[in-house]
């Protein structure tokens, strides 16, 4: 580098501009050179236009200049005269305590790269810049003479929803690129990543709740815009009908400290939509009555198993679509007590039906992993084969007994998931019934609530739609 050089990067380094904040505080002059419009990612798609001072430099000897970048990671210095190519080529950006450098690759001159260093200003639209190589500089001030960005506009939606104890996510999004955000205003404190614009928080009551976002770029700030959060379940949600439908899982037994499933004894609870609930306990209908408020909280005042159990209340928590019915432990003597699992199913609706059971399942072969429901009777006729996973031609209403997830003569919505052929199927008695054996089938099903073989899924999702 030249003693002129020196000289002059000594003399401008005065120069105020170096390392704008975007805190949001204040917003430069619209149209401002500044340290970040001049990062590599900014440049696409914008000219810078020269005009030269002083210098001893053979190139661009007098007036003024445009070095123009493209989208694809090129530049170009139009000349009027001249080799406009050796002009051409791709650019690196970095930056030295003078400012922002910019060095243009395959622009050559006396053996060396030309680069162009720009001592950007947050105060004025005039930058100075300085254009060197070895033996040669040109001087003077450079601005954008197009393709300066616009302070940003959010553009991300100013509603969004949330579930109480859930975590909360939202994305600010806005035009310009911009570098940094941050939260104003509203009635609610949430968590917001400055660099990112990513919004968290967990809610712990219902209602709505309102945060205000703003961006900032080089060229200035957006307006804040107010983001209204709607935030469901937990609180009042004023609708009994957002509970509504039905819940099944396990009733638990914790005797002396040791907690286990009672039996067979899974639970079917139906909410209606006017919030009385009702909870089948394995065969006993009606085991446990009671009712729902808008926060979601249970009392059971009747049932068959009130005075057994002695659960006397529930929650039922709302999990994005889902819901989740559950109870703490109540003592029921001095060393047990019972609660309600949380629910592994919902099916959403006051009065949800399903379709008849068809005989056997040969019919479902082809729908292997899916998962449906049936409204089934439960008989000690037909033929079963297997244990916990049945032969596809076993007839369901007898394996469901079997299974235990059904009493003679019990009608009952069963959950069935369709499995691939087994290479063996055990026989058992079980409940009154005895399966046979059989060696390799090619389909299969199980239920949900029944037991398990290692390796192999039971159903626990919500139902596809049945064939037909």
């Amino acid at each position: 580098m030249s003693t002129l050089t020196v000289f002059f990067r000594s003399l401008v380094a005065f120069v105020p501009a170096a390392l704008f904040f975007l805190g949001l505080a204040a917003a430069p002059h619209a149209n401002a050179l500044t340290a970040a419009s001049l990062a590599a990612a900014n440049l696409p798609g914008k000219t810078l236009t020269f005009t030269i001072v002083g210098g001893n430099a053979p190139f661009e000897t007098s007036g003024t200049f445009d070095l123009v970048f493209g989208s694809n990671g090129t530049c170009t210095i139009p000349l009027a005269s001249g080799n406009a190519a050796a002009r051409s080529g791709t650019y690196t950006v970095t930056t030295d305590s003078f400012g922002t450098v910019i060095k243009l690759n395959g622009y050559i001159l006396n053996n060396a790269t030309v680069e162009v260093v720009i001592i950007p200003t947050a105060t004025d639209i005039r930058s100075s810049f300085e254009m060197y190589t070895t033996g040669a500089n040109k001087n003077g001030v450079v601005v954008f003479s197009t393709g300066a960005t616009a302070v940003p506009v959010i553009t991300s939606a100013n509603t969004a929803t949330a579930t109480v104890g859930q975590p909360f996510t939202y994305q600010v999004t806005a035009s310009g690129s911009p570098t940094a955000y941050a939260q104003f205003g509203g009635n609610t404190g949430v968590t917001l990543n400055a660099l990112t614009g990513s919004v968290s928080h967990t809610f712990t009551t219902a209602g709505t709740f309102t945060f205000g976002v703003a961006a900032a770029n080089a060229f200035g700030n957006s307006a804040t815009v107010i983001v209204t959060v709607t935030v469901n379940g937990g609180g009042n949600t004023g609708d009994l009908g957002t509970y509504a439908g039905r819940y099944t899982g396990k009733v638990l037994i914790r005797t002396n400290g040791v907690t286990a499933i009672l039996g067979n004894s899974d639970y079917d609870a139906v909410i209606s939509s006017a919030g009385a609930v009702s909870i089948n306990v394995g065969p006993t209908t009606a085991a446990l009555t009671g009712t729902i408020n808008s926060s979601g909280t249970i009392t059971f005042t009747g049932g068959a198993n009130l005075v057994p159990f002695r659960i006397t209340s529930g929650t039922v928590t709302i999990s994005g679509s889902n819901r989740v019915l559950s109870s703490p432990f109540f003592a029921a003597t001095a060393t047990t007590d019972y609660s309600l699992q949380s629910s592994t199913l919902f099916v959403s609706g006051s009065t949800p039906t399903f379709a008849a059971a068809p005989a056997n399942l040969v019919g479902y072969r082809n729908k292997v992993g899916q998962v449906f429901q049936f409204t089934l009777t439960g008989t000690t006729s037909g033929v079963v084969w297997g244990t916990d996973v049945y032969t596809d031609d076993s007839t369901i209403a007898r394996a469901a007994v079997h299974a235990g997830v059904l009493a003679v003569g019990e009608t009952r919505t069963v959950t069935i998931t369709i499995l691939p052929g087994q290479s063996s199927y055990a026989a058992s008695n079980r409940n009154g019934v005895a399966s046979a054996s059989w060696p390799a089938w090619a389909g299969s099903y199980s239920f949900a609530g029944a037991g398990a073989v290692a390796g192999v899924p039971v159903a626990t999702a919500v139902p596809a739609a049945a064939p037909g």
